[in-house]
């Protein structure tokens, strides 16, 4: 059954004859049990007990569910009678940030890290020396699974000592490859965004 949520520390009154967030037709604060259908809960696989959801409504047609649980918020809008899917919204924490595992051997390196934003966003930061010049389409790194792009990608990288201008190319298994037509070239910078597959 979903619950009213009078206020912190009250007791819950039924409000809904119903277990399920799509019958609800009345603007308020609702606590869904472990039982309750249709919950952002349920649309991510996860119990639903203890679940806050706000509901909007305007007319029989209209009304918006916000609902907060286990960190994590989730909306979706009823539009001409029929409710759309849950969304998960993004919050304000940052990206955790990872090393690059470098496949080749390093006289430095400066940072190479990549991170993944919550909309599936990777951006990668490269600045490193080789310990030797690099082979044009050598592989200098893997990118793990749930980092790759969904298509091969292709952008430009600066190159040092002597400058020139170079690609860095990510394949969909995650390898990144080095290409120029530059000889001598060991150091590397690259930045670049990309969706992830």
């Amino acid at each position: 059954m979903v619950n009213k949520a009078t206020g912190y520390g009250e007791s819950y009154s039924p409000s809904v004859p119903s277990d399920d967030c799509n019958q609800i037709s009345v603007t308020g604060v609702f606590r869904a049990a472990n039982t309750t259908q249709n919950t952002f809960s349920e649309s991510a696989g996860i119990n639903a007990q203890g679940e806050i959801i706000y509901h909007a409504c305007w007319d029989n047609r209209a009304a918006f569910q916000l609902s907060n649980t286990g960190g994590r918020i989730g909306f979706r809008r009823k539009n001409g009678g029929a409710w759309g899917p849950w969304k998960q919204l993004a919050t304000t924490e940052p990206p955790q940030k990872y090393d690059l595992p470098i496949s080749i051997s390093l006289a430095r390196n400066w940072g190479c890290q990549y991170w993944k934003n919550q909309q599936g966003e990777v951006t990668l930061s490269i600045m490193l020396e080789a310990s030797q010049n690099f082979t044009s389409w050598e592989t200098f790194a893997v990118l793990p699974v749930g980092f790759r792009p969904m298509v091969l990608k292709d952008y430009p990288a600066v190159f040092f000592s002597p400058h020139a201008a170079g690609v860095v190319r990510i394949e969909p298994n995650g390898a990144m490859k080095v290409g120029t037509a530059v000889t001598n070239q060991n150091y590397l910078y690259l930045n670049a965004t990309f969706l992830t597959a």
